[in-house]
């Protein structure tokens, strides 16, 4: 299962996020969105067009960290969801 986590380094709760699912044996990619502006355009892109961003944005928050599962085209806000969804994928 492909994973990618975008977050920033200047977050207080993506880093913590990453260090999570690395203590589960979750495999991720991380993509700090403050570090590169290729990561920035690609995580605005899919906030732009995704509806489970439309709270977030309501609210004028970024975001991050956002769990994208790839092979299922989900998008999580919550690492114990994206925890627990990957344990339940691999029974």
């Amino acid at each position: 299962m492909e994973i990618v986590v975008y977050g920033g380094s200047e977050c207080p709760m993506c880093k913590p996020a990453s260090d999570k699912l690395k203590e589960n044996g979750i495999k991720h990619n991380y993509r700090d969105i403050m570090r590169s502006i290729v990561r920035l355009k690609e995580f605005l892109a899919l906030r732009d067009s995704r509806e489970e961003f439309d709270k977030i944005k309501e609210q004028k928050l970024v975001g991050i960290p956002c769990f994208h599962l790839i092979d299922e085209d989900k998008i999580s806000f919550d690492v114990d969801e994206v925890i627990e969804y990957v344990k339940q994928k691999e029974k």
